[in-house]
Parts: C-alpha cells; sequence; structure tokens
C-alpha cells in the first residue's frame, strides 16, 4: 500500500514538472493583467473614497452592446450611473478581455489594458451623449 501511495505521488509530481516546464516554454501573450481597479466600473465617488495610495487603475476599452464608447463625457456618465444599473439588473454581462482577443474579435483600436465588454439587459437602451437611461416596451 506504501509503494502504491509513493508510485502516486512522484507520479502526479513529475506531471506537475513536465506541465510547469512546458508553461514556461510558451510567451505570455495575450494575458491581460490588471493593477487594482477598473476604471470604467469606479464612480467618482469611489475614488474619493480611496486613499491616494491605492489609487491605481487600468483603463480598458468601453465596449457597451459591442458599441465602442471614446468620449470621456460618456464614459463618465457610465461611470457614475454603472453601481444603479447594475443594481437595478440592467446590466447582464460584464467581461474584460485581452487586446488579442478584442482585436480577434474585430476591434483593433483597443487601449493596452484591454476592453472591457458590457451587454445590458434586451430592450434597455442607453443614451450616454445626453446621460439618459430608458427601457422599450
Amino acid at each position: 500500500m506504501k509503494r502504491l501511495l509513493l508510485a502516486t505521488v512522484f507520479t502526479v509530481m513529475f506531471a506537475n514538472c513536465l506541465h510547469a516546464q512546458g508553461a514556461q516554454e510558451q510567451p505570455f501573450e495575450g494575458h491581460l493583467i490588471c493593477v487594482d481597479f477598473i476604471y470604467p466600473l469606479t464612480s467618482d465617488s469611489a475614488i474619493e473614497e480611496l486613499p491616494h495610495y491605492k489609487r491605481q487603475f487600468c483603463y480598458p476599452t468601453l465596449v457597451i452592446n459591442n458599441m465602442v464608447i471614446t468620449d470621456k463625457s460618456m464614459i463618465d456618465c457610465f461611470r457614475n450611473h454603472y453601481r444603479y444599473l447594475y443594481d437595478k439588473r440592467l446590466i447582464i454581462k460584464i467581461k474584460l478581455i485581452s487586446v488579442k482577443k478584442a482585436q480577434r474579435k474585430g476591434f483593433y483600436d483597443v487601449s493596452p489594458d484591454g476592453a472591457l465588454f458590457i451587454k445590458t439587459k434586451r430592450h434597455f437602451y442607453l443614451d450616454l451623449s445626453n446621460c439618459i437611461f430608458y427601457e422599450r416596451e
């Protein structure tokens, strides 16, 4: 019984070593690493509450319902209403992806921090130019 257990342990350790060597040979391309906070999801009031030494953000490109948002006033409108929209369950899906995955999806002008894809509830619309949110029935 001890030999079987010892053989199993060594087999698992050997397999892990081989897997680790294979992982080291592959470059880390397409991985997204954020610092602390994702800027489009953090409101002004939340930023003010943070201490100065913790104000480290990553700035991904904001994509809402497959539409790229680049205007600063529109991004600020979304940022300051995000918590309300999320609490009311008007935002269905949030996904942060790398630059390479965004380019594979057809979004070529994204920031080095990647892209933040947000999908809203069906028949719910965001008019970020006027900062208006409405739901069509």
